[in-house]
């Protein structure tokens, strides 16, 4: 199994804030692989667009600032092949390189965004040229993509904050774009779920389910209503139809233990992948209430994410390892990829069969 891996570090600078919540602790050079991008710094999170015009880039949370990396990748002994836009930027890379299925493949720092705290979550919109960000000063964030044309000048490209606004009372835990682009959620310790107008910031919403929350995510089915799947640490999911008058859930799941993340599969809301400190689960919430696969852990679970290339795999962050997990017809799973490593955060391409892990300072990537 190939696996491709690339370290980004972030370099230091901006207000240093009391963390609230424990880090992995960044990789030292010497422990990485072969093929990395030297810095310093530990992320926090990490996205990747999923529409066309954002496919290749990748919004890593790291400390104060969001750094916009863009995956490239060559034909060896061939011409440009998916290098797109030169990225020219103020904070450079050490770059090197990982080779694969004939191609070299490199992440390129390509833009920052400096912001007042620390940035815990990031997420992009469904059109590839926003970002949602929610920092530990407990506040949510929209960004911009624009382009400055003048006749006088070349194109200038560049993100501007389009709002602030107080989110919650407690960490936030979780962001995330509508399938339309036209409002956010968050969820937080303080045990709400916030629905945002995506454009100006204001709240539409709120859920007070009255438990502290530790993720929030909308379906994102082509032809299926809006509905925000939420879970809270007592090991309970709930699936909300927005603006519902009633503001019942339409399915309601327990697991034993204390949840730690969920993922809402990117092609049918009705299948739901989550994780405990010692199990993960597949649910199919329109069948039953009951696991139709689970799986125990060799260490804590962290995170847990669906491909977005290959509806029967899903990715898995470990305390010890990312795990990427295949399952068949006959409810049967494998681990079809590993890398060991503390796993904080976990994304997946949009067209690769690549799971990308952040792992303290490193993004790791993994070929599937």
């Amino acid at each position: 199994m190939d696996t491709l891996v690339g370290t980004f570090l972030a370099q230091n600078g901006g207000t240093q804030l009391q963390q609230q919540k424990p880090h992995a602790q960044p990789l030292q050079e010497s422990e990485l692989h072969p093929a990395s991008f030297v810095g310093q710094g530990v992320i926090e999170d990490a996205a990747f667009g999923e529409a066309l015009v954002a496919s290749n880039l990748l919004a890593v949370a790291v400390e104060n600032q969001l750094a916009i990396l863009e995956l490239r990748s060559e034909e060896i002994g061939g011409g440009d092949g998916n290098k797109a836009g030169s990225g020219k930027t103020a904070h450079r890379l050490k770059q090197r390189t990982r080779i694969f299925n004939n191609r070299e493949y490199s992440l390129d720092d390509r833009q920052r965004i400096v912001c007042d705290t620390t940035i815990t979550h990031v997420a992009w919109s469904p059109q590839g040229v926003s970002l949602c960000a929610t920092g530990e000063d407990l506040r949510l964030r929209r960004f911009d993509h624009i382009t400055n044309r003048s006749q006088s000048q070349e194109n200038q490209a560049g993100w501007v904050e389009t709002f602030c606004v107080q989110a919650h009372s407690q960490s936030i835990n979780a962001c995330d774009f509508s399938k339309d682009g036209t409002l956010v959620a968050t969820c937080s310790d303080d045990g709400t779920v916030k629905v945002f107008d995506a454009l100006t910031g204001r709240i539409v919403k709120t859920y007070d389910l009255f438990h502290p929350l530790i993720s929030v995510q909308w379906s994102k089915g082509d032809d299926e209503p809006m509905q925000l799947v939420v879970a809270d640490t007592r090991g309970k999911i709930r699936v909300y139809k927005f603006n519902d008058a009633k503001d019942a859930p339409l399915y309601s799941l327990s697991v034993n233990g204390a949840l730690v993340d969920i993922s809402v599969h990117p092609r049918s809301s009705s299948l739901l992948a989550c994780v405990t400190e010692d199990k993960w689960h597949t649910f199919d919430m329109s069948q039953s209430s009951l696991p139709l696969v689970y799986g125990e852990l060799n260490s804590v679970g962290s995170r847990i994410r669906w491909s977005k290339t290959d509806p029967s795999v899903f990715c898995v962050g470990l305390g010890s390892s990312a795990q990427v997990i295949r399952l068949s017809e006959d409810d049967v799973h494998d681990v079809i990829a590993t890398e060991t490593g503390q796993t904080t955060a976990i994304c997946m391409h949009t067209s690769l069969p690549i799971c990308f892990a952040v792992m303290g300072s490193a993004i790791v990537m993994v070929q599937y």
